[in-house]
């Protein structure tokens, strides 16, 4: 089971960096990709996928930046660093609670 998480994970990220537009050119032929994380728990199953070789498995080249918050991560991403953010998801619920149009109920007084 949990190698099956982990393949899922891979998967997924896989798809989601060829979708936005990874590298496919590496010296043979995978998928270059690089992961902006934070190291945390809930980031952990990237490094497995690593150091077990799953990325190989599916032919990815994937190097792992790694940043202190999951915040510095989607900042560098959005400067156009990386191809891929994966981090909790604090991150991406305070970005997209600043997208929000200014609402009084959302700033209690």
């Amino acid at each position: 089971m949990k190698k099956f998480a982990t393949v899922v994970v891979t998967v997924l990220i896989a798809a989601s960096a060829t979708a936005c537009g990874a590298d496919d050119g590496g010296e043979d032929g995978a998928t270059q990709l690089l992961l902006l994380s934070q190291q945390t728990p809930f980031t952990a199953p990237s490094y497995f996928a690593e150091k077990l070789g799953y990325y190989d498995e599916a032919n990815l080249d994937v190097e792992i930046r790694a940043f202190p918050t999951g915040t510095t991560a989607l900042e560098a991403w959005k400067s156009g660093i990386g191809d891929v953010v994966y981090s909790g998801a604090q991150p991406a619920l305070l970005n997209r609670w600043h997208q929000l149009p200014d609402d009084p109920d959302r700033h209690p007084q």
